[in-house]
């Protein structure tokens, strides 16, 4: 434990300074370290572990809300298909016994959750038109349009996603049928608040490491092309170092650049080519205002 708390204190001074103190980056100039990998893994790993628990928070905050739609979709799931509706789908064409167009109606209790979000009528569940096209799904009022050929469903910003009926085989679905394909699943979803449960301890045990991992990989390929840049940057000011110097002293320099990206993950907004120039111009920064000595290191 003492160990893990000096390990946290060091993270933390070392983050801290590296993205306002240039005197830090003189020290660390000194020499080359895998300290510098590990306090980049280890800044990786902390925020990976901090989102970690905030989704972890998230799903516990669902899970209520899981068990009671679990236990809804139970509830509803077996009555949904109409007894007299019978659907061919024959060489991916659709054909049924019943006029068309042919509503199947939401639930009375999704209904009325569907009347809150939706202005005018609450929407069908499923729409079946064999002579209706894609573009007709706005007008149908419904969550699902089944076509002659086709299955259409809602997609963002307004717009609609079709899949074909080629490939889904020669069925005749039925009551019955549904029926039984419905017992066999709905015990499974019973699991579903199981599953996130264990989800959680595999999310805070594993996914950090994981994540941090692989972040930290793309990283470092990413400072193989941005400290090339600095390099040039470095002679331009009068500052060269050499092309190791530089990449080692660029993972402290990569501080101020995740804070910024951080940022932008909070607040849920993106600024193009913003987290190199930050990068480029602390690092710029930095390069320029090293005590003489520091620069002169590797002449030495």
């Amino acid at each position: 434990m003492t160990r893990m708390l000096k390990w946290i204190r060091t993270w933390f001074s070392d983050t801290a300074r590296s993205a306002y103190d240039v005197k830090f980056f003189a020290d660390r100039a000194k020499k080359h370290s895998p300290k510098s990998i590990r306090h980049l893994y280890g800044t990786l790993w902390i925020l990976c572990f901090l989102s970690s628990i905030a989704l972890s928070f998230a799903i516990l905050i669902a899970l209520p809300h899981v068990r009671a739609a679990v236990a809804s979709l139970k509830e509803v799931a077996p009555t949904l298909y109409p007894a007299e509706l019978v659907v061919t789908i024959k060489d991916g064409n659709v054909s049924t016994n019943v006029r068309e167009p042919y509503a199947i109606e939401l639930p009375p209790k999704w209904r009325e959750l569907a009347s809150k979000e939706e202005t005018g009528a609450a929407p069908h569940l499923l729409v079946i038109d064999t002579r209706a096209r894609a573009e007709d799904f706005p007008k149908k009022n419904t969550f699902i349009l089944l076509t002659k050929q086709s299955i259409v469903i809602p997609d963002e910003n307004d717009t609609v996603k079709f899949y074909s009926l080629k490939d889904v085989g020669n069925i005749t679905i039925t009551k019955q049928l549904y029926t039984k394909v419905i017992s066999n699943v709905l015990p499974y979803l019973d699991l579903l608040p199981t599953i996130a449960t264990v989800g959680i301890g595999c999310i805070i045990l594993f996914l950090p490491f994981l994540f941090a991992g692989v972040t930290l990989l793309g990283y470092l390929l990413y400072l193989l092309v941005a400290v090339g840049i600095l390099w040039i940057i470095a002679i331009v000011i009068k500052a060269p170092r050499t092309y190791g110097d530089l990449y080692w002293l660029s993972m402290y320099g990569l501080t101020l650049p995740i804070c910024y990206r951080l940022l932008e993950v909070i607040f849920r907004f993106h600024v193009n080519f913003l987290f190199t120039v930050i990068f480029l111009v602390w690092m710029g920064y930095v390069l320029k205002n090293l005590p003489k000595e520091a620069k002169a290191k590797r002449k030495a």
